[in-house]
Parts: C-alpha cells; structure tokens; sequence
C-alpha cells in the first residue's frame, strides 16, 4: 500500500498528543530543578512561570514530533530493510541448497525401482522448495507450482514402467530448470 505525505502528517498529528504530554513532564521536571535551585542561592519566586512552561512544552513536543518521530520512523525502516535482506538472501541460499538436493533425487528418480519411498522425498521437497520460493518471490512460487507443462528437453525416461513417477521426476527436472533459471537472472541485493 503506498503512502503518501499526507498520511506521514496524519502520524506527526497522532504523535502530538503523545508529545505533549512528554514536553510537559521534562519541563515540570526542568523548571522545578530551576526553582529549587535558584531557591538554594536564595531566590524567591512569586509565581510558578505559567508561560514559561507552555513555551518550553510546546518547543520539546514540537521537536519530538520533527526529530525524533522522523528519527523512529527511519530506524525502524533500516531494521525492517536489513529484515528483509537476511530473508531474501537466506530464501536464496535455500533454494541453491534445495536445487542442489532435487539434483539428487531428480537422477535418484531416473533409476530407482521403489516408488513410493522416491514419491515421498519427493513430495517433501517439493513442499520446502515452495515455502522458500514464496519468501523470496510469489511469481518464482506460482512459477512452481502448478506445473502446467514440461519443456521437452526436461520430459525425463524413468526405468520404471510407472506413469506417474515418470511425470514426477519430469516435474522435478522442470522445476529444477525454472529454479536455476530465476535464480541466475535475479541479482542479490547489495549490503
């Protein structure tokens, strides 16, 4: 959802009250510590100065609300900001490192004659390879899955006579395409 300048003048508004009661408890707490002291060097007030602390409590919660509100807010976009980096650049090296164990069961697939055991591993894999396309991108993830059709070069001949399986291993090897694929063409983004 994009913002606009006006919503950042909505916040600074709905900081104020806050502000202001901040601005008025630093200056209670000043202009009594200057009392007191200029009591100790003999000193006698008549008034409490009223105007005094208006003033002062308006320039505190006016400089709460242009300096430190803006300074909150950019903190917190650099730690949401370094967030998503470790996010985008763990999801990579997860999917380089899941790309790497479809290999193996790609070319497990090609040759085994236990279905069922492959077709769970499989299975597995196939779910973490989603997971992880889906933090670093939903276009990767629904690039994945469905798999709606298999590149001939990545139709694969198992030894198996099972039509299933052979659509299987075909789908990892396709998958394993689209991984290296994306994964070549996306730069990581620089510290």
């Amino acid at each position: 959802m994009p913002y606009s300048f006006k919503d950042y003048v909505l916040e600074c508004v709905h900081e104020a009250p806050l502000a202001w009661r901040k601005g008025a408890i630093v200056m209670t707490l000043i202009i009594n510590l200057v009392m007191l002291g200029l009591i100790y060097l003999g000193w006698h007030l008549q008034a409490y100065p009223t105007a005094y602390f208006l003033i002062g409590t308006g320039i505190i919660a006016l400089l709460d609300v242009l300096i430190i509100l803006p300074f909150k807010l950019w903190k917190a976009n650099k730690a949401e900001i370094m967030t998503l980096r470790g996010s985008y650049t763990g999801a990579r090296k997860e999917l380089w490192e899941l790309r790497e164990q479809g290999v193996r069961i790609r070319n497990d697939g090609l040759t085994t004659g236990m279905v069922a055991p492959w077709s769970k591993e499989f299975g597995d894999w196939h779910a973490k390879v989603l997971d992880q396309a889906a933090i670093l991108s939903m276009d990767l993830r629904h690039s994945l899955d469905p798999i709606d059709k298999i590149s001939p070069w990545n139709n694969e001949v198992v030894a198996v006579t099972n039509p299933q399986h052979q659509k299987n291993v075909s789908v990892v090897s396709e998958m394993l395409s689209r991984l290296y694929e994306f994964l070549n063409r996306t730069a990581v983004i620089p510290n």
